[in-house]
């Protein structure tokens, strides 16, 4: 508890005897409720702390804070849901070049409580973000999360299924976000990627023509280019090259041209 800033992160350092290195606390800007759950280290010996925070007009938010090894703050990343409602980081992890993976429960526009999964640099710049709402679309909650050899994101936790009460739900992210699966598009569209030049048109329906699937661009690293609205994409503005459009569960290859 902080003096007048409620309930505070507090991350305190021990050296090998157990003597206090130093102790730091992370006020969010609501000045309210901010509580942390879980830590990583990477091998320069910095330190990551994740949790929720709450906001200044956005409810509970992903609140992710870098220190250095010194106790010197690095930087501060939050992530507010598309509802901004309540967001809460429950896992971190940190891959060999600083790159940083946080995921938990966030509410979502119309989804209740979502996986959302959120991948930082090393500066602390948001890369991408992905979600999972269960087929019941109830509530769902990453609680933990691991990195495979070859880069890949593994989150699990709980998901209510349809008519089969709350699942085990894991899902594999390979490196940037893009969401793995035997009937993704990506794999179907391999050898036949679809090739655009000036503007790129988006259906936003779902193959069951009645739920609206919001997508995004990539590009060839995973990274979030742009959103696609429904109808043609104006696409003059980016360089030609080999980029993904992520749309649901599945994405597709498309080539931009000039």
């Amino acid at each position: 508890m902080g003096t007048g800033t409620n309930m505070d992160f507090l991350t305190i350092k021990y050296g090998p005897d157990g003597e206090v290195l130093w102790i730091e606390r992370y006020d969010g800007p609501g000045s309210g409720p901010d509580w942390a759950y879980a830590l990583a280290v990477d091998d320069a010996g910095c330190v990551y702390v994740t949790g929720g925070s709450t906001g200044a007009s956005t409810d509970f938010d992903y609140t992710t804070v870098k220190y250095n090894p010194d106790g010197s703050r690095a930087w501060v990343a939050r992530y507010d849901g598309p509802a901004s409602g309540f967001d809460e980081a429950r896992a971190i992890v940190v891959d060999r070049v600083g790159n940083v993976y946080v995921t938990g429960s966030s509410s979502g526009a119309g989804t209740r409580a979502d996986y959302a999964t959120v991948g930082y640099n090393s500066l602390g710049q948001e890369l991408w973000v992905e979600r999972y709402d269960g087929p019941a679309g109830r509530d769902d909650e990453a609680v933990a999360l691991a990195l495979g050899r070859a880069g890949a994101v593994y989150v699990t936790g709980s998901s209510t299924g349809s008519g089969t009460g709350t699942d085990y739900a894991t899902i594999s992210y390979p490196t940037g976000g893009m969401e793995e699966s035997p009937k993704s598009e990506v794999r179907s569209a391999k050898h036949r990627p679809t090739i655009v030049r000036g503007a790129l048109g988006h259906n936003p329906k779902s193959e069951d023509g009645f739920r609206l699937c919001p997508a995004a661009l990539l590009d060839a690293a995973g990274r979030r280019v742009m959103e696609l609205h429904a109808g043609l994409n104006d696409l003059r503005h980016l360089a030609p090259g080999v980029y993904f459009v992520r749309s649901g569960a599945g994405a597709r290859r498309v080539v931009v041209g000039r």
